[in-house]
């Protein structure tokens, strides 16, 4: 679904954020502008302590890597 949607110029998400159920097709639909983001966290957050590991951090098996409060299925 979300290759579709790229490909007719949809986005993943949007006025509600991404999220890490949508981290791995974002990352795969962003892919050209990530590095730069990376850059730019970095530069304003050395330390990664906003946010770690979410996002372009996030797993691809996010449901397995996660330990959420309710039951997902993916």
């Amino acid at each position: 679904l979300y290759d579709y949607v790229h490909s007719v110029g949809g986005v993943t998400s949007a006025e509600h954020g991404i999220g890490l159920s949508k981290a791995p097709p974002w990352r795969k639909a962003r892919e050209d502008v990530i590095p730069l983001m990376r850059a730019v966290k970095k530069a304003f957050d050395p330390n990664n302590i906003l946010n770690p590991h979410t996002l372009m951090d996030a797993p691809d098996d996010w449901v397995r890597a996660t330990n959420l409060r309710y039951r997902v299925e993916a």
